[in-house]
């Protein structure tokens, strides 16, 4: 499920506040409308986000000067966002990546919504019980399947790369082990390749792809998580 579907469903309305205001008032704004967090614009421009979190800590920092504390002075300036493209897979690694809760959805540059870890949740969770549904489904359809036991189980998530980029290849602390994972939700897509370049691996060939910038050893190395052709 993508961005885009969810805001359909739930709305493209942010609430926001001016850099101007004071903790006060966001704090009144925060539980009045039964929300965690405010974009703050000035303008038509938004310039950060400012959470409960931010509250709870100005006021535990401050204490009682903190209600008069302007908003711009707390609030998160490099404000982590998404686009209504993107999956709600990448949304939620997103969040665990930086530690937030919501996300500002930006098309062509302006605010089109506001996406929190409650809402990704949810609707991913509405995902899996549809999924659900379609296997008792086909299990009526074949019930001479409806007898057999699984014998073994497994669970799994998209798994994502601090970098965003696939691991491919041996991990060097174990010898033999060959890794290939981290492919943000696009396994189908390029999992044949891949595969094919891990059996090139596995049988002692030379890969027919230069496998260097997937390196796992990139993540013990230092400042090359952003750049792993270094």
């Amino acid at each position: 499920m993508k961005v885009d579907t969810v805001l359909a469903k739930k709305g493209q309305q942010v609430a926001t506040v001016n850099p101007s205001a004071t903790l006060a008032t966001v704090a009144q704004r925060l539980r009045l409308e039964g929300i965690g967090a405010l974009v703050v614009v000035e303008g038509e421009q938004m310039v950060g986000m400012i959470s409960e979190r931010d509250v709870v800590h100005a006021f535990a920092a401050h204490r009682a000067e903190a209600s008069e504390i302007k908003v711009a002075d707390v609030m998160t300036r490099n404000v982590v966002t998404c686009r209504p493209e993107d999956s709600l897979t990448r949304v939620l690694g997103l969040m665990t990546r930086h530690r937030v809760r919501h996300l500002p959805v930006l098309e062509g540059g302006a605010l089109a919504g506001l996406i929190s870890i409650g809402d990704a949740v949810k609707h991913r969770l509405d995902e899996l019980e549809l999924e659900a549904a379609v296997l008792r489904d086909a299990a009526e359809l074949f019930p001479q399947l409806q007898g057999v036991r699984p014998v073994e189980r497994w669970a799994g998530m998209i798994d994502v790369m601090p970098d965003e980029i696939p691991v491919l290849g041996p991990v060097d602390s174990t010898a033999g082990l060959l890794v290939a994972t981290g492919f943000s939700g696009h396994g189908f897509g390029i999992g044949p390749a891949a595969g094919y370049l891990m059996a090139q691996l596995a049988m002692g060939e030379q890969p027919i792809v230069e496998l260097h910038p997937f390196r796992f050893a990139r993540f013990h190395e230092r400042d090359v998580t952003r750049h792993p052709e270094l």
